[in-house]
């Protein structure tokens, strides 16, 4: 089978050397994640791009087919090699995240009412997303709102450094991703990128208390390596652009079986709690539980 890349991802590209460059940890039908030096690399013919990603153009058949896992994964020059695959690098181009730094505080007097749409969207997703128990009808989620948002609220910021107060979170849920994972993914992001906080958790606990995958994703996701779908949203939030929220808001939450929404839920709990305004985070949390 000879399939060609659209884009290589930038850090994708760094883990891209001649010879061995990774070994295959999970096939799917349109996605393929592969180990290389502790890093992650992701091919797909699934939008949005990606950092880590290297793109697919055409796929005839399902990558089941052609790929196991523990095939390893070749470079030699612009082709890559993978199971009974043979994929051309010659006519990607190298896609880099274009995120800009924020200074300030994001203009949030004007999103209020989005973010209580957005809200009541994702509550309507919730009511239909094959999770047994949603995330926030679960205890962890509850206690998270208690330890960290409350304080938060109040101008205390300690909470959201202490890195205990996200393992209740971490590997909750079934899925490929948990839900307490994405949910981590969205607020993690949202504080790092739109604030002067940077919340850090280390790689090593992320993988103590969760899975490899779902590990090294919020790893890449709290160090502001995302996707263009999650990057577009927070943009969107910064410049106090409502329709923008709500149009990125529903595109990510189409993501996955509940990862999307459970990620979405998490960037618009950290919008409403850096809002400083309790009644906007008490919407929130009515329309969602």
């Amino acid at each position: 089978m000879k399939l060609a890349a659209s884009y290589v991802g930038s850090l994708a590209l760094k883990n891209l050397r001649n010879g061995k460059t990774g070994t295959v940890k999970h096939v799917f039908t349109n996605t393929i994640y592969i180990e290389k030096d502790r890093e992650l690399l992701v091919l797909t013919r699934k939008s949005p791009r990606a950092p880590i990603n290297i793109g697919l153009r055409e796929l005839p058949a399902s990558l089941k087919a052609w790929v196991n896992v523990g095939d390893v994964l070749r470079r030699m020059d612009d082709k890559l090699f993978l199971g009974d695959v043979e994929i051309d690098l010659s006519r990607a181009y190298v896609y880099e995240l274009s995120f800009p730094s924020f200074s300030g505080e994001p203009r949030l007097a004007s999103l209020e009412d989005y973010i209580t749409n957005a809200a009541f969207m994702l509550s309507l997703l919730y009511e239909t997303s094959p999770s047994p128990i949603p995330l926030p009808e679960t205890r962890e989620f509850k206690l998270f709102i208690q330890n960290v948002i409350a304080p938060l609220l109040r101008g205390n910021t300690q909470a959201i450094h202490d890195w205990n107060n996200y393992t209740p979170l971490l590997g909750l849920g079934g899925g490929f991703t948990p839900s307490g994972d994405d949910f981590l993914a969205g607020f993690l992001t949202t504080i790092n990128m739109l604030t002067e906080h940077k919340i850090t958790i280390d790689r090593d606990k992320l993988l103590r208390h969760t899975s490899w995958a779902s590990a090294l994703l919020l790893d890449y996701a709290q160090r502001g390596f995302v996707d263009e779908t999650l990057a577009n949203l927070l943009l969107s939030i910064h410049n106090g652009d409502g329709e923008g929220l709500i149009t990125h808001v529903l595109a990510l939450a189409r993501r996955g079986h509940s990862s999307g929404i459970d990620a979405s839920l998490g960037v618009l709990i950290a919008t409403a709690a850096l809002s400083r305004r309790d009644y906007l985070v008490e919407r929130v949390l009515r329309q969602i539980t």
